[in-house]
């Protein structure tokens, strides 16, 4: 089952289109202070995959069956979001697929401006994987 949640129907727009992503849902790495994932893989997998090392991630959704990459597209809110910000605050780094077909790995020092269009943009500048 593909799911939703987002304000207004940013993730579901009369017709737009959905990405299933789960087929791209591993979890790549685990650093000190960073998690490197694909964007199918869930916050409930990503906690699974943290708690027993003693880590958790400083903001989560609500509902941890959604998708990393669909949550960062449309922002990301959740309990802690007074105090840590949007989910999409703590992304460091993402691989885009542009409209044109580009691949682009962007940052805050590194395609900068798609970095930002990309997070809580609604998928309007690209696909995030």
């Amino acid at each position: 089952d593909l799911e939703s949640h987002s304000c207004y129907g940013q993730a579901a727009v009369p017709g737009g289109i959905s990405v299933n992503a789960r087929g791209m849902a591993r979890i790549l790495s685990t650093g000190s202070d960073s998690i490197t994932v694909e964007a199918g893989a869930t916050w409930a997998e990503i906690t699974d995959h943290l708690l027993p090392r003693g880590r958790t991630l400083p903001a989560l959704p609500d509902y941890l069956p959604l998708s990393v990459g669909g949550t960062i597209s449309v922002g990301g809110i959740g309990l802690t979001m007074g105090s840590e910000g949007l989910i999409a605050d703590t992304v460091t780094s993402m691989t885009v697929v542009t409209g044109t077909g580009e691949v682009v790995t962007a940052s805050k020092n590194r395609r900068s401006d798609l970095f930002r269009a990309a997070l809580a943009g609604g998928g309007q500048v690209g696909v995030i994987v």
